[in-house]
């Protein structure tokens, strides 16, 4: 996850380590041939870093985490609905799953359903082996139905009061 830099500090061993605005921190060595990071050895280059977005990778492992608490408690919370609906041997079905999403109008035509459509697909298939995966749109949202048409979903038009 990309976090702005919002600041520098020392380590208890010299290295200049970077602020992240989600308060983790990253270190900023400099140490050739491996870090050639020279800005970090002056105030004027550390200060021209600052808004810089780096990818913050205990951001990435503390969102992973929380997707896979999140799948594992709706899939727990599936089984036992099913169970409690009288069916039997939900985990032996065809596994097979939905994808919709809802993306507030300030982040339209950023690629984000995009991105997110792909890595949601390959991680259905690959890492959860489903046989099929469906989605749906508004018929009103053809750059929805765009989004789903490039990633070859089958998908479906929901129009008003449909269910």
């Amino acid at each position: 996850m990309r976090q702005k830099i919002t600041g520098f500090h020392l380590d208890r061993e010299g290295h200049w380590v970077a602020d992240l605005e989600c308060g983790h921190r990253q270190h900023m060595r400099h140490e050739p041939p491996w870090m050639v990071r020279p800005w970090v050895l002056t105030e004027e280059g550390r200060r021209s870093r600052l808004g810089v977005e780096l990818d913050c990778k205990r951001c990435d492992e503390a969102g992973r985490e929380v997707a896979e608490a999140v799948r594992e408690a709706l899939r727990a919370a599936a089984l036992t609905a099913y169970e409690e609906g009288g069916l039997e041997d939900a985990e032996a079905r065809t596994p097979t799953a939905e994808l919709s999403y809802w993306l507030g109008r300030a982040y339209w035509g950023q690629g984000l359903a995009t991105e997110a459509a792909v890595a949601l697909v390959r991680y259905g298939f690959e890492t959860l082996g489903l046989a099929s995966l469906r989605a749906n749109c508004f018929s009103r949202n053809p750059s929805s139905r765009r989004v789903l048409e490039d990633e070859d979903l089958e998908f479906f038009i929901l129009e008003r009061g449909s269910p």
